[in-house]
């Protein structure tokens, strides 16, 4: 169930470059994407909250963005 939702994310790419899905974990009713995509770069979670019948809610995309010991970008 949860490696089809990440295939399922890693299709839905609108007119950027596709996600690759790094990493999923999930804690009770929480699930975690972890991603990457190459065009643009970018990182990021997509934190969902997951029901009994394992349905996806309330998603949200969480940008993570890396910054250098120099502080920059």
């Amino acid at each position: 169930m949860v490696r089809t939702l990440g295939f399922l994310l890693l299709t839905l790419t609108g007119c950027a470059g596709p996600r690759l899905i790094t990493n999923i974990t999930g804690t009770g009713d929480q699930v975690k994407f972890v991603y990457g995509r190459v065009r643009p770069a970018e990182n990021g979670i997509i934190q969902c909250t997951r029901a009994a019948d394992g349905t996806l809610s309330d998603c949200k995309d969480i940008p993570i963005v890396f910054e250098d010991k120099k502080g920059g970008k």
